[in-house]
């Protein structure tokens, strides 16, 4: 519309440009899917706490690589992230019951 109206020009973009959206996509598109068989193959919680530990790894390459300080509350929330995933992995049964919860059945 703009093209046919005389406001703007319509050029094509130039070929590394286009390569560069091409490889761009591709990559998102191939976290998509990555993602949703994440969430399909063990649980949406999981899947969503372990990519919240980008963050932290990304925090840990930024202080080694180009030596950056960071204050104490983003310490501290990396701290309460990693802690929330590894207390995932502890499995239930290594829990202790609350009293007034139900004992199992006996298997």
């Amino acid at each position: 519309m703009l093209h046919v109206t005389g406001l703007e020009t319509f050029e094509l973009l130039p070929a590394d440009a286009v390569v560069s959206f091409v490889v761009t996509e591709a990559s998102i598109i191939s976290a998509n899917l990555a993602y949703i068989a994440c969430i399909a193959l063990v649980s949406p919680l999981f899947t969503s706490i372990a990519s919240m530990l980008a963050t932290p790894v990304t925090d840990v390459i930024d202080a080694f690589l180009y030596d950056t300080a960071f204050p104490p509350l983003k310490i501290a929330g990396t701290v309460g992230v990693v802690a929330g995933f590894l207390c995932m992995q502890v499995p239930e049964s290594a829990l202790p019951r609350c009293p007034w919860q139900k004992k199992p059945p006996p298997a």
